[in-house]
């Protein structure tokens, strides 16, 4: 790979990286959830500095062109990122529908329990007139 190639991979890779520190140290994205990410942008960068790994591991698994392999790991690693969120937001939605749910049934009974208090008011007005 000529030397140009190898500087934009590297710059890129850098960018890309950088870019995803960014979006960590703004709060925009929890730790946990923060860690594919790094791991992501440490594996660019590594294939950016080593790109000589990257045409012996093509080579050694028989695919025609590195960037077959890089296309393939790259959506591997994305689709399964995709499927543990999608979990992820099922499990909160379910949580969401639950909270809502016990909100509104809450709010019931205090609008009861409202009613009850003012009925009994009314009650105790009315028992002391008839006296």
């Amino acid at each position: 790979m000529p030397l140009s190639q190898r500087i934009i991979l590297f710059l890129g890779a850098g960018v890309t990286f950088l870019y995803f520190i960014s979006g960590i140290r703004k709060n925009r994205l929890k730790i946990n959830h923060s860690i594919f990410w790094i791991v992501f942008g440490l594996i660019l960068l590594a294939l950016a500095c080593v790109p000589g790994a990257l045409f012996w591991l093509s080579a050694l698994l028989g695919f025609q062109s590195p960037s077959n392999l890089v296309y393939l790991i790259v959506i591997f690693l994305l689709v399964i990122k995709l499927f543990t969120t999608t979990v992820r937001l099922s499990r909160l939605s379910e949580q969401v529908t639950a909270l809502a749910q016990s909100a509104a049934i809450d709010r019931l009974e205090r609008e009861d329990e409202k009613k009850k208090a003012r009925a009994d008011t009314v009650d105790q007005k009315t028992g002391e007139e008839m006296r």
